[in-house]
C-alpha cells in the first residue's frame, strides 16, 4: 500500500465530510429515476436518454467519463487503446485508422492521429460538461468507473471541480433522494474490486486509490463507506449501494451490502447485453451456497491482509486503523441462520448504456422496474447479416450498429425505417417453402406507399431474414414496413401466417396488400382484430370472414401498476374461468389504468359480472362492465374511421364511420 502524503489522514474531517451529504426533493405523486452505466463520456446521449423517457433523476455507473486532454499523459499505452476501441464518441471509419497504427509505431504516433481526428477533446465531452457548455437538466448521481482520471475525480472530493445537476457519490459521502412516498439514500463505491489491489493507492490520494487511467476499490474506501452508512442510518430510509463492479458476481461486495444493510443495489454489468434483475437466490440457489460465496471472499481478503500486514501497519495511523477494523469486522461478519435478508435483496446490473438501461418508476412508495434492451442481432443465422456482433459495439458499422443502438422517437411511433441498402449484408438467398405448403410464393413484406421498394425487390428482401416469412401490421394503415430482426424487449408485435402455418400469399390474400379494396365491395371488420390493434398497436390485415366472438370484461379504475396476479385474485374462485387477461400500456410501456379479461363462453362471463360488478384492488374501486368494442368501417379505398370510442365505452353516431362503410357489431 502506498503510504499516503504528508498531513493527509485518509479520512474527511467532520467539517469537510457534511458538504458530501447531498439532498433532492422532487415534486410530484410519481417519479422517474434512469439508471444507466457507461455512458463514457456521451453527455448528449445521456440527455437525449432524460428526454425520451421524461426521467426526473439519475442513477449512473461504470465510466462517466472523467477524462480531459491531461488525462492522456498520464494513462498507460494498454488503456488508451482500450478506450478507443469502446469510445461512442470516435466515428468508426476513425476507429478503424486508430487501431490500425501498430503498437510498435509508438504512443506519439497514435496520440497525433487521435488529436487529429476532432477539434475538441475526442474521448469525453467532459470538459464541455464542466465548462457549461453542456448541462443536464434533471439531478444526476454517479459513481466512478473503471476507466477514469484520478486527478480529475480528486478534484470533485476538494470542491475544486463542481458541475451543476451533478453529484459524485463515493465512500465519504451519500445522497438522499426524496419523492413520491420514498426517501432513497444511496452510497456509493467506484472502480474496479481486486484482491491484490485492495491495498494499493497508486497514484491517488486519501482513500482514492487510482493509476494510468484506471480507478479501483482499496480497503480503506469500504471501511470509510461502512463509517458512512452507520452515521446516516435512518429506519426510514430506503438504501441503495450504486457500485461499478457488479455486485452479485464479488463476493466481498456482497458483504459490503449486507454491512450497509442495502435494500437494493445497481452496478455496471461489463458490457452485458440485457440488463438483468435477480436477487442472490437466483444465482445461490439455497442458504448454504450463498454463505460459502461470502466465505471464499473472506479467506480471499485476510489471504491478502496477511502477505502485507506488516507494510500495511507500519504506514497506517490511528484513523486509518479504524477504518481497517470495520473492513475486519465486515468479512468476518458472515451470517450463521437465514434471515431472508440475501433473498430480500434486489440488484439490478446494468448493460451498457448503448444497449439498454432501467427505469425505476416510484408512486406512492412502490418501486417498480421497467428493463430497455436494444437486444442482440439474430439476423445472421437467416443468411442476412454479417457474423454476430462481439464487444466492442461501438466498432461496429453504421449499418450493423443501427441493430444495437436504442430506438428513436419514429421507431417508438410505429413508423417504420426507410430500407437501405448494405454494402456488407451478403446476397439474400430466397426462402425455401415449407413442407406442405407446395406452390407457396414467400412474402418478402410489404411497405408503405413512399417508404421504399415495392415488395419483392432485391432491397426489400435484404432487409428481412430469410425463411418463413410473416406479415404484421402498423398503426396507422395497411401498409406495413420491413420486418427488424433485432430482438427488443421494448417493443413486441403480432406476426401472422396462413392456417396451415405457411406465410399468406400476397397474390392469394388481397387485402393484405397496399393496393386499394374494389369500389363496388364493402369489407365487414371482425370485433378481435379491432379488439388485437387496440392492445399492441398494431392493425391485422382484414379479411371478408368474421371471427369468432370474443367474451370479455372491461376493468377501469387499476392503480398502477397492477399484475395479471392481483386481477385473478380480484375474481377469487372464480378466476379458474378466465382464459386471459390483457393488460395495456402506451408506446412508451407506461401502464394504462384499465384492462380486458377473457372468458371461454357467454355463461361463464356472466356468472363471474353476477359475482364481481364491482369491488377494489389496494383500496382503488375498479368498474366492470361487458366489453364493448366501437363501431368501425372500412371506406371505398380502403380507410378507417377517423373516430373511435373506448373498447370498454359505447360509440355515440358522431363516432361511427360515414360514407360507404360497413358497421360492425361486437360479433
Amino acid at each position: 500500500m502506498s503510504p499516503l502524503p504528508s498531513g493527509t489522514n485518509g479520512v474527511m474531517s467532520p467539517q469537510a465530510s457534511i458538504q458530501y451529504n447531498h439532498r433532492v426533493v422532487l415534486a410530484g405523486n410519481s417519479a422517474r429515476i434512469l439508471c444507466v452505466a457507461d455512458i463514457r463520456g456521451d453527455y448528449h446521449e445521456l440527455n437525449r436518454l432524460i428526454r425520451e423517457h421524461e426521467a426526473t433523476a439519475v442513477i449512473h455507473t461504470g465510466d462517466f467519463g472523467f477524462l480531459n486532454a491531461d488525462s492522456l499523459d498520464r494513462m498507460g499505452d494498454k488503456i488508451l487503446r482500450h478506450l478507443l476501441q469502446y469510445s461512442p464518441l470516435i466515428p468508426p471509419i476513425t476507429r478503424s485508422q486508430l487501431l490500425s497504427i501498430p503498437p510498435q509505431a509508438g504512443r506519439a504516433a497514435l496520440l497525433q492521429q487521435l488529436n487529429s481526428s476532432s477539434i475538441h477533446f475526442p474521448l469525453s465531452q467532459f470538459p464541455h460538461l464542466l465548462s457549461g457548455a453542456i448541462t443536464f437538466p434533471v439531478p444526476v448521481f454517479t459513481v466512478w468507473g473503471l476507466i477514469e482520471d484520478v486527478r480529475i475525480v480528486e478534484k470533485f472530493r476538494t470542491g475544486e471541480y463542481e458541475v451543476n445537476n451533478l453529484t459524485v457519490i463515493d465512500e465519504a459521502s451519500s445522497a438522499l433522494i426524496e419523492t413520491a412516498g420514498i426517501k432513497l439514500r444511496l452510497f456509493g463505491l467506484g472502480g474496479a474490486v481486486a484482491m491484490h489491489k485492495l491495498f494499493d493507492n497508486g497514484e491517488g490520494y486519501a482513500t482514492i486509490a487510482g493509476g494510468q487511467g484506471t480507478m479501483w476499490t482499496t480497503a480503506l474506501q469500504l471501511g470509510e463507506l461502512l463509517d458512512t452508512a452507520q452515521r446516516n442510518y435512518d429506519a426510514t430510509e430506503t438504501r441503495m449501494l450504486v457500485t461499478s463492479a457488479p455486485v452479485t458476481r464479488t463476493g466481498l461486495l456482497s458483504l459490503l451490502t449486507l454491512g450497509v444493510k442495502a435494500d437494493l443495489t445497481t452496478s455496471g454489468g461489463l458490457h452485458f447485453r440485457y440488463p438483468a434483475s435477480l436477487n442472490d437466490f437466483a444465482v445461490s440457489g439455497d442458504f448454504d451456497t450463498y454463505r460459502r460465496k461470502l466465505i471464499s471472499a473472506r479467506d480471499g481478503f485476510l489471504g491478502v491482509y496477511d502477505v502485507v500486514k506488516d507494510r500495511v501497519d507500519s504506514v497506517l495511523n490511528e484513523q486509518q486503523q479504524v477504518l481497517l477494523k470495520r473492513v475486519m469486522g465486515m468479512v468476518q461478519r458472515i451470517p450463521t441462520t437465514d434471515d431472508n435478508s440475501w433473498t430480500n435483496t434486489w440488484h439490478w446490473v446494468l448493460s451498457d448504456a448503448l444497449c439498454g438501461h432501467l427505469l425505476l418508476s416510484i408512486t406512492d412508495g412502490r418501486v417498480s422496474a421497467e428493463i430497455r434492451s436494444a437486444g442482440l442481432n439474430f439476423a445472421h443465422r437467416a443468411n442476412q447479416g454479417s457474423a454476430p456482433p462481439s464487444a466492442p459495439i461501438p466498432s461496429l458499422p453504421p449499418q450493423l450498429a443501427q441493430s444495437v443502438r436504442p430506438p428513436t422517437m419514429a421507431e417508438k411511433a410505429g413508423v417504420p425505417p426507410k430500407p437501405m441498402a448494405s454494402p456488407l449484408a451478403p446476397k439474400a438467398m430466397p426462402p425455401k417453402p415449407m413442407a406442405g405448403a407446395a406452390g407457396a410464393k414467400p412474402i418478402a413484406g410489404l411497405l408503405k406507399k413512399g417508404d421504399g421498394p415495392a415488395p419483392g425487390s432485391a432491397a426489400t428482401a435484404n432487409a428481412l431474414p430469410a425463411g418463413p416469412p410473416v406479415t404484421r401490421g402498423t398503426r396507422g394503415g395497411p401498409g406495413l414496413g420491413p420486418v427488424s430482426p433485432t430482438v427488443d424487449t421494448k417493443s413486441e408485435k403480432t406476426l401472422t401466417a396462413g392456417k396451415d402455418g405457411a406465410p399468406k400469399s400476397a397474390k392469394t390474400t388481397p387485402s393484405t396488400t397496399p393496393a386499394s379494396l374494389p369500389k363496388d365491395k364493402d369489407v365487414k371488420k371482425t370485433g378481435s382484430n379491432e379488439e388485437k390493434g387496440e392492445m399492441d398497436g398494431s392493425e391485422t390485415p382484414r379479411t371478408g370472414t368474421h371471427t369468432p366472438k370474443r367474451f370479455s370484461l372491461y376493468l377501469k379504475g387499476l392503480p398502477i401498476p397492477t399484475s395479471e396476479a392481483e386481477i385473478k385474485a380480484f375474481f377469487n374462485a372464480e378466476a379458474e374461468k378466465i382464459t386471459a387477461v390483457k393488460l395495456v400500456f402506451d408506446q412508451l410501456k407506461r401502464q394504462k389504468n384499465f384492462a380486458y379479461v377473457d372468458f371461454a363462453n357467454e355463461n361463464d362471463l356472466q356468472d363471474v359480472l353476477k359475482a364481481h360488478s364491482s369491488g377494489s384492488i389496494r383500496d382503488s374501486p375498479i368498474t366492470v362492465e361487458i366489453s364493448n368494442p366501437p363501431v368501425r368501417g372500412v371506406t371505398e379505398r380502403g380507410g378507417r374511421g377517423r373516430r373511435r370510442a373506448g373498447r370498454g365505452g359505447s360509440s355515440s353516431s358522431k363516432d361511427a364511420p360515414k360514407g360507404d362503410a360497413t358497421p360492425r357489431g361486437d360479433a
